[in-house]
């Protein structure tokens, strides 16, 4: 027989995605609005960097915006997870065929 422990630890994974995804974001947004006013101040001859510094800025704010509401996630999922830690992980038994004994 093999003893198989389960645990949620999902929490911990979705607030560790939602760092990685504010810093990304925070990151791209900072740069993307730097880019932005040098393009303001020197503008381009052609459109399409405006239209990347335009595109990295927006999706620097999106991914900021969701890692903070993953974050907001993680701590709602972790919550419940702390109110039952008096009670002991499930344990999962599953029987093998062969020659253990």
């Amino acid at each position: 027989m093999r003893i198989k422990r389960v645990s949620s630890d999902v929490g911990d994974k979705i607030a560790s995605l939602a760092l990685w995804l504010l810093g990304l974001g925070v990151f791209l947004t900072i740069w993307g609005g730097v880019w932005a006013v040098y393009l303001i101040n020197n503008p381009p001859e052609r459109e399409l960097f405006s239209f990347l510094s335009a595109g990295v800025l927006l999706s620097g704010l999106d991914l900021g915006a969701i890692g903070l509401l993953s974050g907001r996630i993680g701590r709602a999922a972790r919550e419940p997870a702390e109110r039952h830690e008096d009670k002991p992980d499930s344990i999962a038994v599953t029987a093998s065929r062969g020659g253990e004994g």
